[in-house]
């Protein structure tokens, strides 16, 4: 990827609350990269531990860092929109207070963004670290625009402390919405996602640690239930509500897996066709692409169904019929696993 010419300020938006096993590492990784025309705000939210000591040590370390402390605990969304709201840079670049950025996440994002104008937000790729920074997984996202965003009907296809967006873009998208926490950043790609297009670097640019004050493992049920708000909401606008959303909130919740009669499969096949339909008249999504998104996760579903050894024989002869009408090349190995 070709160099940046114009060499844009980013705005690096980093909220900490009680962070202070993990804060030098992240904020220490912002400090190294290998773009330097950075600002990097973070905002602590009252924490109780050793964050603000470890914040005004680095503060004085880097003249690049500026620390605003909150009196009272104002949550993640009061933090993240006061940030952007003093931001000078063109990009908002975010990042967590236990993560950790490659040192050319910054350069390669940026070079992606300033040569793509009609892109608004571009994350990458993940490797999952534990406490220690063990690594233990990888996650990956769709690339392009076309694809990404019919994903978003699914989950957040964005890894929140991995993006950079432009900052003009956060605004007019209505920046973070209090009621939609612990899902504040699935809604706010969804906003974006309504006026722009968004991306994936095809590349690892980021260590997401996972750990047990993660909010995805913590508050689980509440982040599905803002997810299903969140979504539940844009669809509406969208002009797609009534019936069909039982399904999609099946998708949202995990419990897609679980139908157990024929009327469900038949359920999902209907929703596809009616939300195909939709697009038709909104074209929100690129057809092909819509399509392709959703046939992945309803042979997700169809195959779960397979492999269920509670399921009766009938209902697994219809969901592999239904899954080999989307994908003739699945076996019958599918259907015969009891």
């Amino acid at each position: 990827m070709s160099p940046v010419i114009n060499n844009p300020k980013v705005s690096v938006v980093l909220p900490c609350y009680n962070a202070g096993k993990y804060i030098e590492q992240a904020v220490r990784s912002m400090m190294v990269q290998t773009y330097r025309n950075l600002e990097i705000i973070i905002v602590d939210d009252c924490s109780a531990d050793e964050s603000a000591d470890v914040l005004k040590r680095l503060a004085m370390e880097d003249s690049r860092i500026m620390v605003l402390h909150n009196e009272t605990n104002l949550k993640i969304v009061a933090c993240l929109n006061k940030a952007i709201d003093i931001a000078s840079g063109k990009y908002i670049a975010r990042m967590d207070a236990d993560d950790i950025s490659m040192p050319d996440r910054i350069a390669k994002q940026i070079a992606f963004l300033e040569a793509n104008e009609n892109i608004a937000a571009c994350g990458c790729n993940y490797i999952i670290i534990d406490e220690v920074g063990n690594k233990t997984g990888k996650v990956l996202f769709e690339s392009t625009p076309d694809l990404l965003k019919p994903e978003l009907l699914f989950f957040s296809a964005l890894a929140h402390p991995a993006v950079t967006l432009r900052t003009a873009a956060a605004k007019e998208a209505g920046l973070y919405k209090p009621g939609m926490v612990p899902a504040e950043d699935y809604e706010f790609w969804l906003s974006i996602a309504e006026k722009f297009e968004m991306a994936n670097l095809p590349e690892y640019l980021l260590l997401y640690r996972w750990h047990g004050n993660n909010v995805s493992v913590v508050q689980k049920k509440n982040l599905t239930e803002a997810m299903t708000k969140a979504c539940t909401i844009h669809l509406d606008s969208f002009g797609f509500a009534g019936a069909f959303l039982y399904y999609h909130v099946k998708f949202l919740n995990g419990t897609w897996y679980m139908a157990t009669n024929a009327d469900e499969i038949n359920g999902f096949a209907k929703w596809k066709k009616a939300l195909v339909k939709k697009n038709e008249e909104a074209k929100l999504f690129d057809s092909t692409a819509l399509r392709k998104t959703f046939d992945k996760y309803y042979s997700l579903a169809l195959l779960s169904i397979l492999k269920s050894r509670q399921n009766s024989l009938s209902l697994k002869l219809l969901a592999f019929t239904k899954l080999i009408s989307i994908n003739p090349f699945i076996t019958a190995k599918h259907f015969l696993t009891r």
